[in-house]
């Protein structure tokens, strides 16, 4: 049997958490009823892949009038969650933007228009002024900068469960199990000459994610009450992260045949810094 000394721990805890949980909050002079935890700080957000980008950045450079567009690219996977909506980010445009623009690519604009359509109307009315002008803003033929090339596509495939395992051991009064799972994200780009419409170049990746869980408790008796301590560790690789990291990884391999570009240097860096790091954190 559990030492009776654990057993008046964990009812004291209980009762702790118990009474935590059922107090009122009281009403602060600050106009809230609580102080919000999770100061920290906010940081790059790199992918394995984006040292790769940055390393090509004089490579690409070589072509500083090539300039590219970025269509939709939407959730096409078609997973949907009551409690969340889509299992996928709806931002892969956005990420496509992010990608390109750590190259130093030089990008228009075609997103997200509406603005821009606003300025032209307010303009051709002669409502919108500048300081620059004498009297309102002036339109001019070709000032808007066209697309050499644009890219497109989407996010095609989430598949939750390519392989899992589970293990558990119960004896009396105690329990230990783990268990993980691999799922993947794939997608699917083309990058499109804009003046004749031509698929340039296509590329399809996968990255696999995997999620791990540990549980380990005790069950018992504490006189008639039946008692519970339960540990449980749910690591999960972050789904949306790992369409970001894809995501990175396809744009290299899209873009750099346009600028006539041999991209595995690069990769091989990349992938090197990032094994290292790998190690010492195994290490630690």
């Amino acid at each position: 049997m559990i030492n009776m000394k654990i057993r008046s721990l964990i009812s004291a805890l209980i009762t702790l958490l118990i009474t935590a949980c059922s107090s009122i909050p009281v009403l602060e002079e600050s106009g809230n009823y609580a102080d919000p935890i999770g100061y920290s700080s906010v940081t790059n957000y790199p992918t394995i892949y984006s040292e790769a980008l940055i390393c090509l950045r004089p490579e690409y450079a070589k072509k500083p009038d090539t300039r590219i567009a970025v269509d939709r690219v939407a959730d096409l996977t078609n997973t949907r969650s009551i409690r969340d909506g889509g299992f996928v980010s709806a931002g892969g445009t956005l990420m496509v933007i992010s990608a390109l623009s750590k190259a130093n690519i030089h990008l228009v604009e075609r997103t997200n228009m509406q603005v821009a359509k606003d300025e032209m109307d307010y303009a051709m009315d002669k409502i919108l002024g500048h300081p620059s002008d004498e009297n309102f803003k002036k339109l001019h033929a070709g000032q808007v900068r066209s697309s050499d090339y644009f890219i497109t596509g989407g996010i095609t495939e989430l598949n939750f469960n390519i392989k899992s395992n589970q293990g558990e051991l119960k004896i009396p009064e105690i329990g230990i199990g783990t268990r993980y799972a691999v799922m993947n994200v794939a997608l699917d780009l083309r990058a499109v000459k804009t003046e004749t419409l031509e698929i340039e170049n296509v590329v399809s990746f996968q990255k696999q994610i995997i999620g791990k869980e540990f549980k380990a408790g005790f069950f018992d008796f504490i006189g008639s009450t039946f008692t519970v301590g339960l540990f449980k560790d749910k690591r999960t690789e972050p789904i949306q992260f790992g369409v970001r990291t894809v995501i990175e990884r396809a744009v290299i391999d899209l873009i750099s045949p346009i600028f006539e570009v041999d991209p595995h240097g690069c990769l091989a860096k990349a992938e090197f810094i990032f094994a290292e790091d790998r190690k010492k954190l195994a290490q630690k």
